[in-house]
Order: structure tokens, then sequence, then C-alpha cells
């Protein structure tokens, strides 16, 4: 049984030392004691870290519990307040990526720090271009460079990058993340850096992914992954290190842990050490059978059951009909997004919404929240034929969207931003202001009615929050006033583990009020927690819709590939 977390120096100590704390010469990236501030907010404590050759390493936390800065004093993109940092047993100052490059180590950041500008190919080697010719006839080698471009995404299996000559800054999300990654195979790394590396990417993309972690432990490559994903995370690690607040809050052999367990010791519940003293020489496998005793980590449901509780279902096909699909089509140019889609959903229902990248998910959601105007079909709201022009149209008809895209007001506040367009005002005719100070005060109720409570201060910019807290501001925004049909795209992307739960909740909850929800997601571990019927897009069209409790993961993602049953 874990003990429980106290927020004290001295009970930290009482901690089992991490993994480094007893290494020999093992380990072939070493971090310790390594301690960052920011201002009067320090995002490191003390921090140590290792892994060694032919070794994966997950780092999971919540957001704010500094793992992203952890991969930055890594790759030396900033440098620590205090603490060393060992490449083979010998202290270094990266003080770039160059230099991090030079000591055989790559990053892949979260960032996915590309430029907008560049096409595919001069972005992959960016500061690390293919030449040919010698002397003053030496010149940039673009027929070769464009050859390992190609190379390099088949090895990843990105098959939706139609022109490795356009530039990046037309891409989507995924397909830039996929660009990103392609980079660690351009080089002989002895050590990489994974920040949130599926972020984006469609499921085929996201087990291609997991292909090249495998690749590169079979390869000697020490490697550590930041996931928020606990399935990917017990698919591919050795070993799990937890970051709560700043410090290491457990770390733990993969094989020997339960996804309850990690996922308590990232909330903060509990902490534990069930680590080897130093990196594994023969790290167990990613295949390697659980623990005896312990539930499968790799079960449907695991994780749910263990945190969320078990997710019943709603009302469901027995309610009245919310909102029917008859026949949408939409194209982009020659490119047919969405082919004559038909679905629906009832009140009391949520349907998951899944498919690859480039499958149209996206794109129908536009087209049923008045972003997009489809080529044809006809939507209908409660059983009447409506026209939706426009994102106000859906508005009056109680559909409320969040986007991928996340369209928020960065010069707004957290408050401004949930009132957009409703602002509570208060006094009459040419005296009537705005009530922020009330705004304000909603604001912080509707978060904590959300139970997501990361966002200290309602009353700054949006532009200077994290990726999570701004989703959970969308969130709230969509959620503020009732509405009876919720369509959400990707609604927990770049949150932590502990605020994808809240929202996990709070869909149940607002589909055991009658609410008809959409939702978007490629945790497959999400859609059976949540989903009552699947409806999986291939290539623009629906190839199947399944319930729930009629199918399975492995069945669904088949469906998504193109592979028949």
């Amino acid at each position: 049984m874990l003990n429980a977390v106290t927020a004290g120096r001295d009970e930290r100590q009482a901690v089992p030392p991490p993994p480094s704390a007893a290494l020999g010469g093992g380990a072939a990236l070493r971090a310790v004691g390594i301690t960052k501030w920011y201002g009067s907010v320090q995002a490191l404590d003390d921090v140590d870290i290792a892994v060694g050759p032919g070794e994966v390493v997950a780092l999971v936390g919540d957001n704010g519990a500094g793992k992203s800065t952890l991969i930055n004093i890594l790759a030396g993109a900033i440098e620590p307040d205090a603490g060393t940092v060992e490449v083979q047993g010998q202290a270094v100052s990266a003080r770039s990526a160059r230099d991090a490059e030079a000591l055989g180590l790559c990053c892949v950041h979260q960032e996915k720090t590309l430029a907008d500008n560049l096409d595919v190919v001069e972005n992959l080697f960016l500061g690390r271009e293919l030449t040919h010719g010698f002397g003053p006839f030496r010149s940039v080698d673009e027929h070769a460079m464009r050859e390992k471009t190609l190379v390099v995404l088949d090895q990843l299996g990105i098959t939706t990058i139609r022109d490795v000559g356009a530039p990046v800054g037309q891409l989507s999300g995924g397909q830039r993340q996929s660009v990103a990654v392609g980079r660690t195979l351009l080089r002989d790394y002895r050590i990489v850096l994974l920040d949130e590396p599926t972020t984006g990417l469609g499921v085929a993309e996201c087990r291609r992914v997991m292909d090249l972690v495998r690749r590169l432990r079979a390869d000697g490559v020490a490697t550590i992954v930041v996931s928020q994903n606990i399935d990917e995370v017990f698919e591919i690690a050795d070993r799990i290190v937890v970051l709560h607040l700043g410090r290491v809050g457990g770390s733990f052999v993969r094989a020997e842990t339960t996804p309850a367990e990690v996922v308590g010791a990232v909330m903060g519940i509990a902490r534990a050490s069930r680590d080897a003293a130093t990196p594994s020489a023969g790290a167990p496998s990613a295949g390697a059978p659980p623990a005896e005793g312990r539930t499968s980590p790799g079960a449907p449901g695991a994780l749910a059951a263990a945190v969320a509780g078990p997710s019943t279902a709603g009302p469901g096909l027995g309610s009245a009909e919310a909102l029917r699909v008859v026949d949408v089509s939409k194209a982009y140019g020659f490119v047919q997004a969405v082919d004559r889609v038909s679905l629906s959903v009832h009140h009391g229902e949520v349907v998951a919404l899944v498919g690859d990248n480039g499958a149209g998910k996206s794109t129908l959601v536009k087209v049923i929240s008045g972003v997009t105007v489809p080529d044809a079909g006809e939507l209908f709201v409660d059983g009447v034929k409506v026209a939706i022009a426009s994102p106000n149209d859906a508005a009056a008809r109680g559909i409320r969207t969040i986007h991928q895209d996340l369209a928020l007001a960065d010069n707004l506040d957290v408050a401004e931003n949930l009132f957009l367009g409703r602002e509570i005002s208060r006094g009459w005719g040419a005296f009537r202001r705005s009530d922020f100070g009330a705004m304000r005060a909603r604001t912080v109720r509707v978060l904590d009615e959300l139970a997501i409570g990361t966002i200290a201060d309602v009353a700054v910019p949006v532009a200077q929050l994290s990726g999570g807290q701004r989703q959970t501001v969308a969130v709230a925004r969509a959620t503020l006033d009732n509405c009876s049909i919720l369509l959400l795209d990707e609604p927990t992307a770049s949150m932590g583990l502990n605020e994808a739960r809240h929202v996990m909740g709070l869909v149940r909850r607002l589909r055991d009020q009658g609410t008809a929800i959409v939702i978007i997601t490629h945790n497959m571990r999400q859609v059976f927690e949540v989903a009552d019927r699947i409806a999986v897009l291939h290539l623009g069209r629906i190839s199947g819709v399944y319930r729930k409790s009629e199918t399975t993961p492995e069945a669904i993602v088949k469906a998504i590939m193109g592979i028949a049953a």
C-alpha cells in the first residue's frame, strides 16, 4: 500500500531514493539534484533521473509538474539553477541543441519547434544539410535530402504528407508532429528525449511512433518519453518516473506496478518507489507479463475502473434523437474530406467519432457547428431540418463546440474569454457597463464545478496559460450555458492526467443530464470509458458504427486502419 503524500521536505526524504542515487557507471544519461526557479515559482526541486542504454523511461506527471522543464534542461535548452547532468558518466553543460547533438542527444520538444516558412525536407535537415561536391563547388544536395525524407516518412508510416516540398506551416498538427519525430531517424543518436511524441497523431501514426521507440531500444538507445497517455506508457516503458509539483513523486518498474498506482502518484495521492537502483541492463520488455496478482495494465477499462469509477451507459438510444446528419459531403479542392456521411446522436448519449488523421472527423464537427458549410447533405436538430451557416446559428439551436484549434482571445483574461459575447453587465442605458467582478466570480465557480483547479488567477491573459489550462478554459466556456448538443474535438489534448480525468467525468455527468455528445479523441481508453456508441471514419466515410458493449479496442483500431474484421 502506498504512503500518503505530505508537502513537507522531511517527508520527501523518507521516500526511497530514486534510481540514480545508487548508480555506478551504467547510465547513458543521468541528472542529479536538478533545481529550477522561475521567479518565485519553483518548477523543479532536487530532481534525479537516469536512463541506461537500451532502456525506455517514461516521465509522467500532471501539467505544471515540471516534465517539460526537466526535458529542456536535459536537452540544453535551459540551464538549471542547481544540479548536474552527466552523459556516459561525464558531467556536461549543453547550452544549445547543437551542443546536445554533439553529445549524441536528440530532443523532440512538445512545442514542435519547426520553421513554418520552410518545407518538410528543409525542416528535417535544418542545420545538418546534406551536401555534394568539393571546395567552392560544394552545395546542398536537395535530391538526396528529399529521397532521405521520403524514406523517413515511410519508416514512420506517414502517408498523409503528400508533398514534402510544402511549407510545414500548411500542415496539420499531427503532420507537423510527424516531421518533428522524423528527425530522430536521421542520425545515430545514443540518447533520445521525446516530449509528448504522439500528441496530435492518429491511431496508425501513434503505433508507428511506438514502433520507433521499440526500435531505438533494440538498437541500444537510451530513451526518455514524456507522455500523458497511460496506455502508451505501459506499452513501451521499462521504468516510470512520476513528477509531482516539481519533485520526484514515485519511481516504478513497469512490470511491477499498475496504471492506478502510477496515476495515484501523478495526482499526489500517494508516493512510492518500486524501482531498481540502476537502469536495467536487461530491462523488462514492453511485452513482459504484469506482476502476479495485479490487473493487467492493458486490460480495457483497468484505469477507468481504478480512478474514475465504472462507466454506466446513458439513456442512449431509448431517448429522443437530438441530432441527425444525413449524407453530408465536403471537399477542399480535389480532396474529399467528408463523403456522404450519415450519423445520429440521441439525448443522453455519447458517440465517439474516431479515425486516423485526415479521416474527416474535425471537418464533420465543423459542418455541424457552422464553421464550415457542407457541399451537400442535411442536418436535423430534435427532428427538425435546420440550416446552420455559422457558429451563431449552431449556438441558437443549443449546439456548443470545443474545436481542436481552440479559438481563444489571447489578449483577454480567463473570465473575459469565458463570457466573450455573453458578458454580464450592470447599470442601465448609457451607464450600462460590463461587470468584470461578477464575471470573474462566476468563472471561479464554474472552474470549481468542473473540479479543475489548475488556474490560480482568472484575471490573467490566456496567452500566459499552459496548453492544458487553455483547454480547461475552452471546456468551461462550452459548458457555461445549458446546451442540448455538445461537440468535443480532442477535449483533453495538452491536459494532464488529473485534468483529463475530470473532463471525462464532466462528459459522463452531462450525458446523464440528457445532453447529446459527440466526442473526437485518439485515446482509445477514453473512448471506451465514456462512449455509448463508436462511429469510425475512414477516408471520409463512416466505415462502421459499433455499440461499445459489443466491440473491443482491437476491433476499433482495425476498423480505423481499414483492416477488415
